[in-house]
C-alpha cells in the first residue's frame, strides 16, 4: 500500500487502522557477580552490605552496592536507613527494534501558534491544532544504562501492649541520571516553532527548521498562507511524521514518604487482618538539557507563548498521571476453610497539562477510588488442596475520570472496566 504522500512500508501498513511493525531480533549476554554480608555491629545494631557487578554485552559493565543499617532502640522501636546505587540497562526493544512507526494525535505547536489569535481557521483546522502525527524511530544503539542513587530513613513500631500491630514509616529519595525517554512529538513541533520564530520570514525557500519533523509539501491554500503571514513566520505544511529516537535525559529527582499499618488479630471468631499502605510523593523533577533546554529558554524569553505546553521536564508532580498520593487498604477475615476480604485503592488527582487554557486555567483529573470484595472456600480435591474464589472487582462501579485521551480517560493512571466479576479455582498439586 502506498499513501497519498508517497509513504509505504514501514511508514504505513497494509492493514487498515494498524501501525506497521518490522521484524526484529536482538540478544544480550550478562555476566553477574553478587555478594552480601550480614554484619552484627552490636546486640542492637545490624548492618547489611551488598555489592553487585554486571557486564552486559550491549550496555557495558557496572558495579552497584547497598548499605543498610537497623537499630533496635527499644523492644518496640526499630530505626532503619539505607543507601544504594542502582542501574537499568536499555531493553532489547529499545536497542534492536529496527523501525518503529506509531500513529497518535498530537498538538502541532506551529499551527497552534498561527491559529491561537484567530476567531476562524482555514482548511477545517481545529484551534487546538491536534491531529494525527506519526512517530517513527529506529533502534538506539548508543543508549546508556540508567543510573540512580536511592536513600531512605524510617522506623518500625511494634507496641508490646498491642500484639499484632506493626506501623512503618520511611522517607525516601531517588536521584536518577541518564533516564531513558523520548523528546516527544509535541516537543519536536515546539522546537520547530522556536526555529521558525527565530528565522522570521527570512529566506523561506531555504529554511530547514527542525529536520526531525516531516511536513506535507503540498501547496498551502490562501487561508493558511494568510495565517502564517499574520504570524510573521515562514509557511510550512502540517506535520505528518516525527523522527523521535530514545535518548538519555539528565537527572531526575523523586522524593516521598511511605506509611504502612498492619494489624493481625486472632479470636475465637476467626483471624482478622487489616493492612493499609500510603505513598506520598513530594518531589518529581526532571532537569532539562539539550533540546529540552532550547525550548525552555525560548519560552522563558517570551518567544514561545505561555499557552504552548512544554512536556517531559521541570516540575512533573501532579501533572499528566503523576499523582502525588496513593492509598491502598485491605481488611480480611478467615476461619477454617472460609475467607472474606474487602479492599480499596485510591489514586490522587492531577492536572492534564494539554488542556490548560491560555489564561492559565487548568483541567484537574479528579482522584479515583475503587473497592473490591471476595469470598473463598478451601476444600480437599482428590488429596490436593483446592480453593474456589468468587470476587467482585470495583463493586462501587467507579468509572475512570474524564480526560482528553484515548477512550476518554487517562489510561496511564486509570482503568475503566466498571464493575466486573470473576470466579477462579486453584489446586495445589
Amino acid at each position: 500500500y502506498v499513501a497519498q504522500n508517497g509513504s509505504e512500508f514501514p511508514f504505513v501498513s497494509d492493514v487498515l487502522g494498524s501501525s506497521p511493525t518490522t521484524d526484529s531480533v536482538g540478544e544480550k549476554d550478562t555476566i553477574s557477580v553478587f555478594t552480601e554480608f550480614q554484619i552484627p555491629v552490636t546486640e542492637t545494631i545490624q548492618a547489611q552490605l551488598a555489592i553487585r557487578h554486571e557486564d552486559i554485552s550491549d550496555a557495558g559493565s557496572t558495579t552497584v552496592g547497598k548499605f543498610a543499617i537497623g537499630w533496635e532502640a527499644t523492644d518496640w522501636l526499630l530505626i532503619r536507613g539505607s543507601a544504594q546505587t542502582a542501574f537499568r540497562a536499555p531493553n532489547l526493544v529499545q536497542v534492536n527494534q529496527a523501525q518503529v512507526a506509531r500513529f497518535g494525535s498530537r498538538v502541532d505547536a506551529v499551527y497552534q501558534y498561527i491559529t491561537e489569535n484567530n476567531t476562524t481557521t482555514a482548511s477545517g483546522m481545529d484551534k487546538d491544532s491536534k491531529y494525527t502525527i506519526q512517530r517513527f524511530a529506529m533502534g538506539a544503539e548508543d543508549l546508556q544504562s540508567e543510573e540512580s542513587t536511592n536513600t531512605s530513613i524510617g522506623f518500625v513500631i511494634q507496641p508490646s501492649q498491642l500484639d499484632g500491630l506493626t506501623i512503618t514509616y520511611d522517607a525516601w529519595k531517588i536521584e536518577k541520571d541518564k533516564t531513558i525517554g523520548l523528546f516527544g512529538r509535541d516537543n519536536h513541533t515546539i522546537l520547530d516553532l522556536a526555529l521558525l520564530l527565530e528565522n522570521g520570514t527570512n529566506n523561506c525557500d531555504a529554511f530547514m527548521g527542525n529536520t526531525a519533523v516531516l511536513r506535507d509539501t503540498e501547496e498551502l491554500d490562501d487561508g493558511v498562507l494568510g495565517l502564517f503571514s499574520t504570524a510573521g513566520i515562514c509557511p510550512v505544511g502540517q506535520a505528518y511524521r516525527v523522527v523521535d529516537e530514545y535518548i538519555n535525559m539528565a537527572k531526575r529527582t523523586l522524593e516521598g514518604q511511605d506509611i504502612g499499618i498492619n494489624y493481625n488479630l486472632d479470636t475465637s471468631l476467626g483471624n482478622f487482618r487489616f493492612r493499609y499502605n500510603a505513598t506520598f510523593t513530594d518531589t518529581f523533577k526532571q532537569v532539562p538539557t539539550g533540546n529540552f533546554s532550547t525550548i525552555e529558554n525560548a519560552q522563558a524569553s517570551g518567544a514561545i507563548p505561555a499557552y504552548v505546553n512544554l512536556k517531559g521536564f521541570g516540575d512533573l508532580l501532579g501533572i499528566d498521571g503523576n499523582y502525588d498520593e496513593k492509598h491502598s487498604m485491605k481488611l480480611s477475615w478467615g476461619k477454617g476453610p472460609w475467607g472474606v476480604s474487602l479492599s480499596g485503592l485510591k489514586k490522587g488527582d492531577f492536572i492534564q497539562s494539554s488542556l490548560t487554557l491560555s489564561d492559565g486555567t487548568e483541567y484537574v483529573v479528579p482522584s479515583m477510588t475503587t473497592m473490591d470484595a471476595a469470598v473463598h472456600y478451601k476444600f480437599d480435591l482428590g488429596g490436593s488442596t483446592a480453593r474456589l474464589k468468587f470476587a467482585v472487582k470495583n463493586f462501587n462501579d467507579e468509572r475512570a475520570p474524564t480526560a482528553d485521551r484515548f477512550f476518554g480517560f487517562f489510561a496511564d493512571a486509570h482503568q475503566d472496566y466498571g464493575r466486573n466479576y470473576y470466579l477462579s479455582l486453584k489446586v495445589d498439586m
